[in-house]
């Protein structure tokens, strides 16, 4: 059976991509204090990472980024980094 580079070059790259993840900061700092990271979760192509010990959905601390690149989404809080780290292989 024959098996095109290129098809086996998009699945490799797929696969590479489909593992990357965020590493949310540990801490950052709002209003005078520091809030550590409480939990993190990946949903479509962002990475929420909440810093309250609330639920996702009702934190008002959270940093959304991009998940290809680490980017912080636009209009977030002025405490979020602008980029942090994208990891691989998680």
């Amino acid at each position: 059976m024959f098996t095109s580079p290129f098809i086996m070059f998009a699945l490799v790259s797929f696969l590479a991509g489909a593992n990357a993840c965020i590493r949310c900061p540990a801490t950052v700092r709002v209003d005078g204090g520091t809030k550590k990271l409480h939990d993190n979760t990946t949903r479509d192509q962002f990475t929420y990472c909440n810093y309250d010990s609330v639920p996702l959905y009702l934190s008002s601390t959270v940093c959304i980024y991009h998940l290809d690149n680490g980017q912080l989404v636009p209009n977030q809080a002025d405490f979020c980094p602008a980029a942090v780290a994208v990891k691989n292989h998680c």
